[in-house]
């Protein structure tokens, strides 16, 4: 009795496994729905407890999610940016292919924008 009971849980497992890997276009949308409604849900909650009406707080509080969002990407990107350039200037992966002309092209842009 036990063994057939561990081989339909087994079964149940891999199963679901296969559900999971079968339906993945189906999930990944509705993942990526999630999260943001997730992420507004709190906010757009305080502003009607506040006595903003329902539409004008999730408007508040998707815009507020998206300057958030946006002013992260930004910060990464300035962060992330300087250290690949060093990267590249200081170990040219296939020398002779351009890429420290590249970075260096970059370099001089970025330059030219911050000054």
């Amino acid at each position: 009795m036990p063994v057939k009971r561990t081989a339909f849980f087994l079964l149940a497992i891999v199963l679901f496994i296969y559900g999971l890997i079968a339906a993945r276009n189906f999930l990944y949308p509705m993942a990526f729905g999630f999260v943001p409604a997730y992420l507004v849900y709190t906010p757009a909650s305080w502003f009607e407890i506040k006595g903003i009406p329902h539409i004008p707080a999730n408007l508040i509080a998707i815009l507020e999610t998206l300057a958030l969002m946006s002013g992260f990407i930004t910060a990464a990107y300035h962060i992330i940016t300087p250290l690949t350039i060093n990267f590249f200037m200081k170990y040219d992966p296939v020398p002779g292919s351009g890429i420290n002309d590249y970075a260096e092209a970059i370099r001089i842009l970025i330059n030219l924008v911050h000054s």
